[in-house]
């Protein structure tokens, strides 16, 4: 196999099946390997990944464990494609599960600065501001493109601390940054549905144009808006019955 298909990467640090299971997780949460996918053979994968058959499987059976893989005997193994939460990556619909009620009180939270951030950037924002924004949005958009899982929520969270940013009011950046954080696997799992993700892309923006306008209740209005879209996906998901 040529250097540029691998999709794993030789392990040299310590307790190489953690760092196994974690190259395939990564794989998974990023969408190269999607619900169905059969993984490579086992001894390609030893090859590729420079580990023992024992590390490999020692891999394969957490990540079983977890849900996140099926070993199908004769037929090799697979990323999990069992019905999960709005249709969810395994990994994803679990967090969504056992994290929902913070999750949603969080974004209680950031449904009550973001607006006012937006309209104090749209009071404030220079040229060079908005052209900044613009590159964010405009790099978070190929990233949705490309199925580029992690570009796309460094890119989501880059668009809204500049905003923050911009807004002029140091507490609000700190706030919004902790509150970033505390999102960042919320945002993945969002970003892992294509449906979701062209929402968000929408909805940012229009928050632009109002920023880029001048119009602080537009911004205001359309953050609101982003936001209110996020809770109603997530309180709409049904944690008891997936599928």
């Amino acid at each position: 196999m040529d250097a540029t298909d691998r999709l794993f990467q030789p392990v040299v640090q310590r307790r190489a099946s953690d760092n196994v299971a974690q190259q395939i997780l990564q794989l998974t949460e990023s969408l190269r390997l999607r619900p169905g996918d059969k993984l490579p053979s086992e001894r390609d994968m030893r090859d590729q990944l420079q580990v023992s058959r024992t590390t490999l499987r020692e891999a394969i059976r957490l990540l079983e464990s977890q849900g996140v893989l099926e070993v199908r005997q004769g037929l090799g193994t697979f990323v999990s494609d069992r019905p999960t939460l709005a249709g969810l990556p395994v990994r994803w619909s679990r967090w969504v599960e056992e994290n929902k009620e913070q999750l949603l009180e969080l974004l209680q939270v950031r449904a009550a600065l973001e607006p006012l951030a937006a309209g104090l950037a749209a009071q404030r924002a220079s040229e060079q501001d908005v052209r900044k924004m613009t590159e964010f949005l405009d790099q978070l958009d190929a990233a949705v493109s490309g199925g580029d899982l992690d570009r796309a929520v460094k890119g989501d969270i880059a668009f809204h601390q500049s905003i923050s940013e911009c807004g002029g009011n140091s507490f609000l950046v700190r706030l919004n940054a902790d509150i970033n954080v505390s999102l960042l696997e919320s945002r993945y799992a969002y970003y892992s549905l294509s449906s979701r993700a062209e929402v968000s892309r929408l909805g940012h923006r229009r928050i632009l144009e109002g920023i880029a306008a001048g119009d602080p209740e537009s911004a205001s209005n359309e953050m609101r808006e982003h936001v209110a879209s996020a809770i109603a996906f997530y309180e709409n998901l049904d944690t008891n019955q997936q599928g």
